[in-house]
């Protein structure tokens, strides 16, 4: 293909870029071949899912290219981390929002209408672009010049009126380019746009794309068009179905598949009884690890935050009601530091910020719809490792959006109405479904057919729980294999069965198997559970499986019981007590032990006193490491070190 090519005129130069400027050393799926057709001077649509690398797409053509290259990015923080992680590379960038003095802007200005500004990108909101006539005539300035060299669209979604966050300023971006500068280049950029908002934007923008030259990558996943029979308007808009004088563009789209990402959707029977469940979960799976919980309201954002500290976790609030000294400061701690772990925020936060380490995102409430969800739970495991999508959900969610959204556009706007009532009945049909695999549903959204058997084939051990459900319904577990789950073990069974992917599985990892074996028939004999016998077919052979007993129920309507019984310890004579253990039991996802609590702690073997001495070591060097890379971005003056130091390059 044309754009894989590596004999252009441009392709030395963007090499070294690519490696020097931005220390990179391969690009990631479409990367190449965007850029390279960016090179060329084409329109350029790309969809890439949320951690993709969109923005590589036009910041290494923008070094490259003669002139400046304008972003209009949506979100003042977005903007903002953008342009500091340009210039900590040291690669010329500015912004043009509110609150930079009026001298910076004359000198903004200044700078831009010399023969050759040294600014190679201008981040833009879409209501600058719209409001301020000294920037348009800046930019009349430049394109009579010939010093523009492209006009780039962030979070393009937000063009058409069917996007789930649809804003007036961005739907005249179209217009405004026809304006200004009606030949320069167009690079339209998203994370998340149905086949019916990827028509809408090009409508609005006057491009349009011909089917030879649409690219998508990899082809494990099927880009259905045939759904448009059903749902959805065509994958990829042929030329008779837009104007013949738009102009061509060239469309590049990865999978929307986010292989390492588990999603999960609990029934919420009470704020306070979820808000209990995510701080027991942060504490028990995610202790020291970086996370976000969106909230529906800034009060609720307020409240979570509050109650998450009140548990010992470092939670600090993000909301449009904050100042934008008290924003950036939970940004820059969540970001840099281990002051604020977990952020409780609206929908806002956490867009385009290069965190890779997020491990969960979790949401409280129902988010307005099935796009933002996607782009909200996608800012997690960026770095690539598993990570969890918790949607805690119930009907009373569903019924407060209704309210707000019939307060807001009811009288008004009679038609953005119907879409935000229909993109709240699309994610509610999506939380309500328990028979489906959630990631397909997704997929489906978006137009896209996924074959479900690669959730249980995937290495990632990610599969979400209406299928966790579906394969492990009514199966027999005898007591040996439940023993063999709740220890952790990985065995061909177990594996095969996607018991790994179970919420019990490890979690009685530091006892012995037989110890957790004595456990189920304790629960057993106490009437939890109960065996019931088989005659295995073709056999004379008896097989006794685990069910529920009489007493489950007590466990299962959030009761908690105690269970003591005493542990031998190997090491010591025959018989020796090693400690005593109490086992606190109570529901969980699978309604099984969920977390052990020593008495007495355990006498360490030699062995576990070496590992635990470097583990210490580790944590000291490590934690130098840090301060070390800390003082040399107070140094730099970078607000953001990760951009330059990477966790991974850290671990």
């Amino acid at each position: 293909d044309q754009f894989r090519l590596l004999n252009y005129e441009h392709t030395n130069e963007m090499l070294k870029k690519f490696r020097n400027s931005f220390g990179l050393k391969s690009f990631r799926p479409q990367q190449f071949e965007a850029v390279n057709a960016a090179l060329l001077g084409l329109n350029v649509f790309i969809l890439m899912p949320t951690g993709g690398g969109k923005s590589l797409c036009y910041q290494l053509p923008a070094v490259i290219s003669k002139g400046v290259t304008f972003v209009v990015s949506p979100l003042k923080s977005l903007i903002i981390d953008q342009v500091q992680k340009l210039n900590a590379l040291g690669l010329n960038a500015c912004h043009m929002l509110s609150d930079v003095d009026s001298s910076d802007f004359d000198q903004i200005y200044q700078e831009l209408v010399k023969q050759e500004s040294k600014y190679k990108l201008v981040y833009i909101t879409p209501e600058k672009l719209n409001n301020s006539n000294k920037l348009r005539n800046v930019i009349l300035n430049l394109y009579n010049r010939g010093m523009i060299s492209r006009l780039v669209i962030d979070e393009a979604h937000c063009v058409s009126q069917w996007g789930h966050d649809f804003r007036t300023d961005y739907k005249k971006m179209g217009e405004l380019r026809s304006t200004l500068m009606p030949n320069v280049p167009c690079m339209l950029l998203t994370a998340t746009a149905t086949p019916r908002v990827r028509n809408d934007i090009l409508m609005q923008m006057k491009l349009r794309i011909s089917e030879e030259s649409s690219y998508t990558s990899g082809n494990e996943n099927r880009l259905e068009s045939k759904l448009s029979n059903r749902v959805y308007l065509p994958l990829i808009p042929s030329s008779n179905q837009l104007p013949p004088n738009n102009q061509k563009c060239v469309f590049f789209m990865q999978s929307f598949n986010r292989e390492n990402l588990q999603y999960k959707v609990e029934y919420k029977t009470s704020n306070s009884a979820a808000l209990e469940k995510i701080s027991e979960l942060i504490k028990s799976r995610f202790q020291n690890k970086s996370g976000i919980v969106y909230c529906i309201s800034r009060n609720e954002c307020e409240q979570v935050s509050e109650y998450l500290k009140k548990n010992g976790i470092r939670a600090l609030p993000y909301h449009a009601g904050m100042d934008d000294k008290t924003r950036h400061d939970t940004q820059y701690k969540w970001t840099n530091s281990n002051e604020c772990k977990v952020v409780c925020a609206t929908i806002a936060f956490g867009m385009g910020i290069d965190k890779p380490d997020v491990c969960f995102v979790i949401h409280l409430s129902l988010p307005k719809s099935l796009e933002g969800f996607y782009q909200e739970s996608g800012r997690a495991g960026r770095d690539g490792r598993k990570a969890l999508c918790l949607l805690f959900y119930n009907n009373q969610d569903r019924q407060k959006w209704l309210r707000i959204i019939s307060t807001e556009y009811n009288n008004r706007n009679p038609s953005a109405y119907e879409t935000h009532v229909e993109n709240i009945r699309r994610i509610a049909q999506y939380c309500d479904n328990r028979i489906d695999c959630r990631r397909a549903q997704i997929l489906e959204y978006f137009g896209e057919i996924f074959d479900r058997r690669k959730c249980i084939e995937s290495k990632m051990n990610t599969i979400c729980d209406n299928w966790v459900q579906k394969v492990c319904h009514n199966e027999d577990f005898t007591i040996a294999h439940l023993a063999d789950i709740l220890k952790g073990f990985q065995n061909s069974k177990i594996i095969e069965k996607c018991h790994n992917s179970l919420d019990m599985h490890s979690k009685l990892s530091d006892l012995k198997k037989n110890d957790i074996e004595r456990l189920i028939r304790r629960l057993i004999f106490m009437g939890y559970l109960k065996e019931e016998l088989k005659i295995l077919k073709h056999s004379d052979t008896v097989a006794s499986y685990i069910r529920l007993g009489p007493n489950a129920s007590k466990i299962l309507n959030n009761s908690t019981i105690k269970i003591q019984f005493e542990l031998i310890d190997d090491s010591q004579k025959k018989n020796e007590l090693k400690n005593t253990q109490v086992i606190s039991i109570r529901d969980s996802d699978d309604s099984d032990i969920e977390e052990i609590v020593n008495e007495n702690e355990a006498i360490k073997t030699s062995k576990k006193k070496t590992n635990s001495e470097l583990s210490e070591i580790l944590t000291r060097c490590k934690t130098e490491l840090n301060r070390l890379i800390k003082s040399i971005g107070t140094e730099k003056n970078l607000e953001n070190i990760n951009t330059i130091f990477t966790k991974k390059m850290t671990k």
